[in-house]
Parts: structure tokens; sequence; C-alpha cells
């Protein structure tokens, strides 16, 4: 029953999954968008799209009930301020280390005509994407993913937790490194330290 459930930031324990909903970055490219352009300009259709997901985001409500009605524990942040800001939110409420592998974390299909470091850019730190980012609890992934996508949620495991000082890194083709402590800032309008 989710009455009552908390999914809190501090929840997060070594051996979790950490997953996302949806993937992040468009909102961040629709506003690069409407500041190169301006808002009357003519926008292609792809370019249409992402300016929905800047102006009209959907918050993951259904995802948010579906993950407080399971037993299993799970630490839960919305990513309003970029994919490393919210991870850093994890890692310090719950001391702990927040792995991220990016050949797991997916890239929107709307980005193939980009430069990848733009889009990473956007996707790390930029920020109102409405999706979720959290943590499960290994033994209950399995089958949080499977109830999402009976919903027609898209989750994705995209790192692991790990014991140590609180930090976030991204890991890629073996390498690994360790992710600035910023997102967008929502006073100001850039991107700052979180």
């Amino acid at each position: 029953m989710e009455t009552g459930r908390r999914l809190l930031r501090r929840n997060a324990e070594p051996g979790d999954v950490i997953f996302l909903t949806g993937s992040v970055g468009r909102s961040a490219s629709g506003l690069k968008l409407l500041l190169d352009k301006g808002r009357h300009a003519s926008f292609s259709s792809i370019e249409q799209t992402l300016l929905s997901y800047h102006q009209r985001p959907e918050p993951q409500v259904k995802t948010g009930r579906l993950a407080a009605s399971l037993s299993a524990r799970i630490a839960l942040n919305d990513i309003s301020d970029g994919l490393a800001s919210e991870s850093f939110e994890i890692a310090e409420a719950s001391g702990v280390q927040m792995h991220l592998e990016q050949e797991l974390v997916p890239v929107p299909g709307e980005f193939a005509g980009f430069d990848p470091a733009e889009y990473w850019e956007w996707m790390l730190y930029g920020g109102e994407d409405f999706e979720l980012l959290g943590t499960i609890e290994a033994g209950s992934w399995e089958e949080f993913q499977r109830l999402s996508e009976a919903a027609g949620i898209n989750v994705t495991n995209i790192g692991r937790v790990e014991a140590g000082t609180a930090g976030v890194w991204l890991h890629h083709h073996g390498d690994a490194e360790a992710l600035e402590k910023k997102g967008y800032n929502h006073f100001s309008g850039k991107e700052g330290q979180g």
C-alpha cells in the first residue's frame, strides 16, 4: 500500500541498482533552442518536440505511485536540476557513491543530429526534465522493471550504488570520471553549483 510510504533520498545502500525513468536532457535542449532562435522562430519537427519537453513537461506521478506500492527499499529523486545534481543529492543523503554507466543512460533519439559533447552536458547538468532518478535494492529490480513495463513506464538500470565517500562517478569504456556537483539553477537561469 502506497499510503504513508516515504521514498527518501537517504534510502540508498551499497549494492542497489540505480534507475532512471525515460531520458533526460530534452528540456535543456528545448531551452537552448528558444534562447538561440527566439520563441517566434521557425522550428523543425524535431526541434518542436524538444521545445514541448521544455514547455510542457509531464511529472512522473504514475511511476512514483508504482514505486511507493512496492515493499522494496527505494530512494527517489525528481530530476529538476540535472542527472549529476540529483545523483549527488542521493549520494550525500545516503552516504554512498553513485556509479553511473554512460553506455546505459538512454540518449534521446532527437539528439541524433547534435554534438555528443553538447547533449551530454544537457543530460548531466541540464534541468526541468520531470523524470525520476532512484535506487532500489538489487533483489527487487526485476519486479519493479516488469511492473513498470506492464504499466507502460520506461525505467532503465543506469548503474549501481557502492560504499565510499559520497560522490558521483560516470563510467565510460572502462574509464571513470568524477562528476561535478552542479546543475541547473532555477533562480539565475544558469548552471551552477548544486
